[in-house]
């Protein structure tokens, strides 16, 4: 009787062994392709939509330049960005950067965004006869976004857009050409 019982037990501890092992089998399986689906997600992320939608001078004859953009997230679970660096540049020239911070795009959603610089750039000779003879002038933004991976690291992507904007640096160059001429106007006095 006493043998008997070792039997059962020992069946029964040999059940609960493989009831273990197929459980934490399962939620490895799991953990696994959660992991490998919100990968898949952060690669699906997309910017869409950029636009310059203003450029201008301030009083200390800044370039001061306004933007906004869509972040499109095609999957099924929600993504955070941690943040997006951004840099422009004309003629490999950098001309202003900045951050965006961190923002959750729900899943199967989008989310605009929005962007401001200001900087001390001021173009060169080449640049301003392009943009008054109506040549194409191209601001170039390099951008690096930090996410969220599995909440417990992060992961950075590159992205790079280019886009001609003569058209809205005009305004900007005549009045700094203005702006200069008065200056020197003032001295010559």
């Amino acid at each position: 009787m006493n043998e008997e019982n070792n039997i059962n037990k020992g069946i029964i501890q040999k059940n609960m062994n493989r009831k273990i092992i197929i459980i934490a089998g399962s939620i490895l399986f799991l953990f696994l392709l959660f992991a490998g689906y919100q990968l898949y997600a952060l690669n699906t992320i997309d910017s869409q939509n950029l636009k310059i939608e203003s450029i201008g001078m301030n009083k200390n004859l800044e370039l001061t330049l306004s933007g906004n953009g869509e972040l499109i997230n095609p999957s099924f679970i929600p993504v955070t960005i941690k943040k997006i660096d951004y840099a422009g540049y004309i003629k490999n020239e950098q001309v202003f950067n900045g951050t965006i911070p961190e923002v959750t795009i729900p899943a199967q959603s989008s989310v605009e965004f929005s962007f401001t610089a200001i900087s001390a750039w001021v173009p060169d000779e080449e640049t301003v006869l392009e943009v008054i003879a109506g040549k194409e002038v191209i601001l170039t933004v390099k951008t690096n976004a930090k996410v969220s991976y599995l909440y417990l690291f992060t992961l950075t992507g590159e992205e790079q857009t280019e886009t001609n904007i003569a058209k809205k640096l005009k305004p900007f160059i005549e009045d700094q050409l203005a702006a200069v001429s008065e200056r020197v106007l003032e001295y010559l006095k």
